[in-house]
């Protein structure tokens, strides 16, 4: 993912937020703030009376420390929607990820 990332014009703050969503960026102390002001910035996606709840929900994300080991292979046909992405989902699912 990060060969793509390189070749779009990362001075758009939507795409350069955006790029928060890769894996590799979990754990990263900025994370929950960049994606907090990203999820403002997007009142039609998502409802601004929901900021607070998906705050929490972005925290709990960036301390998941089973996420954090994960094995994530960029390089090997990794597809984030999928092989990220839905995972995640699936946790929230089944009540590991609050």
């Amino acid at each position: 993912m990060g060969k793509y990332l390189k070749k779009l014009p990362v001075t758009n703050k939507t795409l350069a937020e955006l790029s928060y969503l890769s894996p590799a960026l979990q754990r990263n102390k900025d994370t929950t703030s960049v994606l907090s002001s990203l999820a403002g910035r997007l009142p039609t996606v998502i409802n601004p009376l929901a900021i607070s709840e998906i705050d929490e929900k972005l925290r709990s994300y960036c301390v998941d420390q089973v996420l954090a080991e994960k094995e994530v292979d960029e390089k090997n046909k990794f597809r984030l929607d999928v092989d990220w992405w839905k995972y995640i989902f699936q946790r929230r699912k089944n009540g590991i990820l609050k």
